[in-house]
């Protein structure tokens, strides 16, 4: 699963995106962002000065941390005040 990085977390994080593996069919995107915090725990560092991130699941905005994703979805984070410059 792709996890792509936008704004400030871009340029905190130096990356534009990670490749997470799932290990089942189906998780939760709660569980796919704990993934993407043991992969580079410096993300929490950035939610404790940031803590309102937009995050979408193939283009489309989610609220619901318990939504399920699969492989091959995509996921993005950006945090709120981001404008795409």
């Amino acid at each position: 699963m792709r996890v792509k990085y936008f704004g400030e977390l871009y340029d905190f994080l130096g990356k534009f995106e990670d490749l997470v593996i799932v290990r089942k069919n189906e998780v939760t995107l709660r569980e796919v962002l704990e993934e993407v915090r043991k992969l580079r725990p410096e993300l929490r560092f950035f939610e404790e000065r940031v803590p309102m991130m937009w995050v979408y699941v193939n283009g489309k905005w989610v609220r619901n941390m318990d939504v399920k994703v699969r492989d091959g979805d995509v996921v993005w984070l950006s945090p709120a005040l981001y404008e795409g410059g």
